[in-house]
This record gives structure tokens, sequence and C-alpha cells, in this order.
């Protein structure tokens, strides 16, 4: 869960995209053997890069087209956030290539019984105000 408290929206998107971003990293090298150094981290960053700017002329044009509003610097700040992110996730994966993956249900259903009931009740309560 992520406190969201004297944070920009930056740093939070910056944080959640390097904590997935490391999970996959992992996913790939335990899973699919691929070997992530440098040169797969700046491929990585280059082609994601390449593909968000595609995709931000895009949606720039469909709204034109709709007649809705676009705010291309705010898209192309977390285009800038996320090809950051993933960057720095990877040079933190390179340093500490062994940890945990995100435990599934059953594990944590073993450790706390009640974890459902817990998120529910946290879920309701968020939503309520």
């Amino acid at each position: 869960m992520y406190d969201h408290k004297h944070r920009t929206a930056e740093d939070e998107l910056g944080k959640m995209v390097r904590d997935i971003c490391k999970i996959f990293l992992r996913v790939l090298t335990e899973r699919e053997s691929i070997k992530v150094d440098e040169t797969f981290l700046r491929s990585l960053s280059i082609s994601y890069r390449r593909l968000a700017q595609d995709k931000i002329r895009q949606y720039e044009i469909d709204a034109m087209m709709n007649s809705l509003e676009f705010n291309r610097h705010a898209e192309e700040t977390v285009v800038d956030v996320f090809t950051n992110s993933v960057i720095e996730a990877g040079v933190e994966f390179m340093e500490k290539p062994v940890g945990t993956l995100l435990p599934d249900w059953k594990r944590m259903d073993s450790a706390l019984p009640d974890v459902q009931h817990m998120l529910r009740e946290a879920v309701e309560k968020d939503a309520s105000g």
C-alpha cells in the first residue's frame, strides 16, 4: 500500500513504477532467463519512450478530432517519470537481483487468515471518506 502523504503525484507514480518494474525484471530473469544489464535497460527505456511518444501524438490527434482537451505537457511529463523510473528500477535490480516476488493469495491467507476481510474493511472505510 502506498502512503500518499507529503509526496507529489510524480513521486508516488515513480515509486510505484519502480516497484512494479523490479518485479517485472525479476520475472524476466527467473522465468525467461533474460539477462538484465545496461544494454537491456537502455533498449527497454528507448523502446518505451518511442512507443509512448507515438501514442501521445496519436491521442493528441484523437482529442483534437473529438474536440477534447489534451495536455501534451502533462502526458510527456508522465512518460519522463516512467522512463526515469524504469532505469532507476533496473539499476536497483542489478545491484540486488535477489528479492521477493509479490506473495500469492494462498500465502497471504496463511500468514494473515483475515486478510480479505481486512482489505474489504479498508476499501469500505476509504470509500466512505
